[in-house]
């Protein structure tokens, strides 16, 4: 890439993945995965989701805000009116925030990308039709 860092990088969130972009392309922007946030909060929230309140205040905080302010006020209503304080899974999440909604990253250049699905997609493809004894020549 002729020595320049992408504007932006998209990954699961996978710790030491974070610490290395961190180091290592320090003028990037990280981002995380939104395919992958979302099935996080299925298996960590599946309980919650059978609410179809829940669901449609999560989705709101998760894709509906435009601004931080909004996101912040429906974040709070999510976790008082569901009564989710204590839910360490949602507060990483939180901790995060600026790595994956949209209300944060409005002035990043991202091509409107969200995910690695993609190139998941791909490796799905690829593995389920090529074995380790296949030569790719």
């Amino acid at each position: 890439m002729g020595h320049r860092q992408p504007k932006s990088i998209f990954t699961d969130q996978d710790q030491v993945m974070m610490k290395a972009i961190e180091i290592v392309l320090p003028e990037s922007s990280h981002r995380l995965c939104m395919w992958h946030i979302a099935n996080n909060a299925k298996q960590h929230l599946a309980s919650r989701f059978v609410n179809a309140k829940f669901k449609a205040q999560f989705n709101k905080c998760f894709y509906g805000c435009e601004s931080e302010i909004e996101f912040e006020s429906s974040w709070a209503t999510m976790i008082e009116n569901f009564e989710i304080q204590d839910y360490a899974w949602l507060k990483r999440l939180y901790e995060l925030r600026v790595k994956w909604c949209p209300a944060f990253s409005i002035d990043i250049f991202s091509a409107r990308i969200r995910s690695t699905q993609k190139s998941e997609s791909m490796n799905s493809i690829l593995h389920q039709i090529m074995n380790s004894s296949l030569s790719l020549i």
